[in-house]
């Protein structure tokens, strides 16, 4: 039960620190009048959502799109990859 603790504060901790780490260039480029374009994607299953906001927001939801689709695609060949080597092992145990 120690060590679940442990695990759980490491995890919130490291939560913490990557979104502290993602605010502070946000404040120091609104402090500094720094222009900002973003953009990403969320998956719903299979089905992305790409957004984008700013000067480059094209760019950006366009590399987005590029990253999500080589994403799915070596999700979807890992997943083939392993269905191929699980039959193999299980028809391998049955002889």
């Amino acid at each position: 039960m120690k060590l679940f603790k442990t695990g759980l504060i490491l995890l919130f901790t490291g939560v913490l620190i990557a979104f502290i780490a993602a605010i502070i260039p946000l404040f120091i480029a609104v402090s500094e009048g720094v222009h900002i374009s973003t953009g990403g994607c969320i998956l719903i299953g299979f089905i992305p959502i790409c957004f984008g906001s700013g000067e480059y927001a094209l760019h950006m939801a366009i590399i987005a799109i590029i990253l999500t689709l080589t994403l799915m695609i070596i999700a979807f060949a890992l997943m083939i990859y392993i269905n191929r080597r699980t039959r193999e092992y299980m028809g391998s145990l049955h002889r």
